[in-house]
């Protein structure tokens, strides 16, 4: 169910719920300019509810309510801890093949677990790490704060790096990628669930291999959390 004019790519799409891959470089919503909920407007039209959000450098999946009960039951779900999200990060430096970061965010409680996939160089020099990763909590920047506090700053990020890292790969933008998502619909009844590739500029790192991310991806949507 994809309208004919989409300007969207659309992991889901029914009356009630639309899971929208949104671009590194727009934003989820806001006041002005060009945003994932306008294009998301346009495209079904009507008003739409992004009921979650993504930085705007952030790629990935995101769940859009069609009307306001929608938007109130997802709302619920994401409070209640029954979504499920992985993304995929490549880090600066060699990381462990698992781990667990708490670090408080605002003051706040914050957990992420994350899993190595891949190590391997980066174009022009410096080592890095391909991980999957999934937020137990939901805070604001919380993946960046976390893998920046922990010494393996997200590539492409100015904001959150390690000042002791390696040089950003710069001119490629931020290597962050909600991959995956879980939620429950809000009619009740099933979960919707969509799992993407990674993006273009992740699969030139040829050491990353792409179809095993995809296929862990939804593994670990499926997997209870260590």
């Amino acid at each position: 169910m994809t309208p004919p004019s989409a300007r969207c790519r659309y992991g889901y799409l029914d009356a009630a719920l639309a899971v929208v891959w949104k671009e590194g470089g727009i934003a989820t919503s806001g006041p002005g300019g060009d945003t994932l909920e306008r294009r998301v407007a346009g495209d079904l039209g009507g008003v739409v509810f992004p009921v979650h959000r993504l930085d705007r450098e952030t790629a990935g999946w995101v769940a859009v309510a069609r009307n306001r009960a929608a938007a109130t039951a997802c709302g619920k779900a994401f409070e209640a801890g029954n979504v499920r999200k992985v993304y995929a990060i490549l880090i600066h430096n060699e990381c462990g093949l698992s781990g667990e970061i708490d670090v408080s965010v605002d003051s706040k409680h914050t957990h992420t677990v994350y899993e190595r996939q891949a190590v391997g160089k980066l174009p022009g020099g410096g080592r890095a790490a391909a991980v999957l990763a999934q937020p137990v909590t939901g805070r604001t920047h919380q993946l960046r704060i976390h893998f920046g506090a922990i010494g393996h700053g997200i590539v492409g990020d100015s904001r959150y790096a390690d000042p002791g890292g390696e040089a950003w790969y710069r001119g490629h933008g931020l290597f962050l990628a909600a991959v995956g998502l879980k939620v429950p619909h809000p009619e009740g009844g099933r979960d919707v669930q969509c799992v993407a590739g990674l993006p273009k500029k992740f699969r030139r790192l040829r050491w990353w291999d792409a179809c095993a991310a995809e296929a862990r991806t939804l593994h670990l949507l499926n997997s209870p959390l260590p």
